[in-house]
């Protein structure tokens, strides 16, 4: 069985041994693009999982993603694979978002429009100067639904998953939508991993990223859900 992990730089390990979140980070690793960093991967907690639990490993997570390309990515592996997959996923922070232009696809998030190419540099800005806790609200109730249609999508290909959020949950939903045991902390605050690492001691960085101890906790922590979560998917 392979583990498949994605979302952020949570989940590619960012910060656990090198400042470089992904291999286009250095120049030693430029060429393999969006790859976790080689120094951290091994840090990780999809990587410490899979040794745990004795599973191959697939990370195809990526500092400052979206919702919507760890779905997007996630459906695109499972197409491309005839193997058993547990599905693990970190999902990002809500205002994070998704824009194709001229058949790329950008990550778009606080962090500027550097790397952006001059046609989106814009709308960018617009977007920015209009973003309010309406327009964060309206955004979290659509990935509510987003969300759940991907639980839904997996579930009916007996894909066992289990999803968690890295920095906020949708508990600012109203409509609280059942994804049994596919996903930990939902609507619950104190599942939240970054929420979490920090109730149990954890420091992190400057940029929030935590160290090779707390991915060994966070690790630890889902296991029992992860082994639940195949155990039932077995004897459906």
């Amino acid at each position: 069985m392979i583990i498949y992990v994605n979302g952020d730089s949570h989940s590619a390990g960012h910060g656990t041994q090198n400042p470089a979140g992904m291999c286009y980070n250095d120049v030693r690793y430029h060429e393999l693009g969006s790859a976790p960093h080689p120094d951290n991967l091994p840090h990780s907690y999809g990587y410490q999982l899979a040794g745990d639990l004795e599973l191959d490993l697939v990370c195809q997570a990526e500092s400052g993603s979206s919702v919507e390309r760890s779905i997007r990515l996630t459906k695109q592996f499972l197409y491309q694979t005839n193997q058993n997959v547990f599905v693990l996923i970190g999902f990002p922070s809500i205002e994070r978002e998704e824009w194709q232009y001229e058949n790329t696809w950008y990550q778009i998030n606080a962090s500027g429009h550097n790397a952006l190419p001059a046609g989106l540099q814009t709308q960018y800005k617009e977007w920015i100067a209009k973003y309010d806790n309406d327009v964060w609200h309206r955004r979290a109730l659509y990935l509510n639904d987003v969300i759940y249609h991907f639980h839904n999508w997996l579930a009916s290909r007996n894909i066992a998953h289990l999803f968690f959020n890295t920095e906020q949950s949708l508990s600012a939903n109203t409509i609280h939508h059942d994804f049994d045991a596919g996903y930990l902390g939902a609507y619950d605050n104190t599942l939240i991993y970054s929420h979490w690492l920090r109730a149990q001691g954890h420091v992190p960085d400057a940029w929030s990223h935590f160290g090779a101890d707390a991915h060994r906790a966070w690790a630890d922590f889902l296991k029992p859900f992860i082994n639940d979560n195949i155990r039932k998917r077995r004897q459906s």
